[in-house]
């Protein structure tokens, strides 16, 4: 899911791994 990651920063920061952003 790490192409996802970039996409759904936004709902990935919910989870806690917004480190991405």
């Amino acid at each position: 899911m790490q192409r996802l990651k970039r996409k759904h920063v936004g709902i990935i920061s919910e989870e806690g791994e917004n480190s991405v952003s």
